[in-house]
């Protein structure tokens, strides 16, 4: 089974690539992986839990895309979703290593450098 791996940051660029992301795996029956991983910020001198605030809200995000996954992934195909915080470009590309395709917008985070995800398997 294929494994496809889907990082979003949730933007408009990242939804349009999610369509195209179930729309091939519906074609080749593989997994899909859903992943955000939101900047853990350094501590902010309040009493704000910046963490837990940006966890909940990836969360919340995230129980729309999963939605959307179940009305529109075909019989045979799984899914699973990862929300976990760090630093957004060495995680998913540490992450890639384990999947045979990475699909994802490009224009959704400024600066977002894609070299790191470009290598020969």
């Amino acid at each position: 089974m294929k494994k496809i791996l889907f990082p979003t940051d949730f933007s408009k660029n990242a939804d349009n690539a999610l369509d195209y992301a179930i729309d091939y795996v519906n074609q080749i029956k593989g997994h899909l992986t859903v992943v955000h991983i939101y900047n853990t910020p350094g501590t902010t001198g309040s009493f704000v839990n910046v963490d837990a605030f940006m966890r909940k809200e990836a969360f919340q995000h995230m129980v729309e895309i999963v939605n959307k996954l179940q009305t529109k992934l075909t019989k045979g195909v799984t899914f699973d979703r990862l929300v976990e915080g760090g630093s957004p470009i060495p995680t998913i590309a540490q992450k890639a290593a384990q999947y045979d395709l990475v699909i994802m917008g490009t224009q959704g985070a400024s600066g977002f450098e894609i070299s790191p995800f470009l290598k020969k398997r």
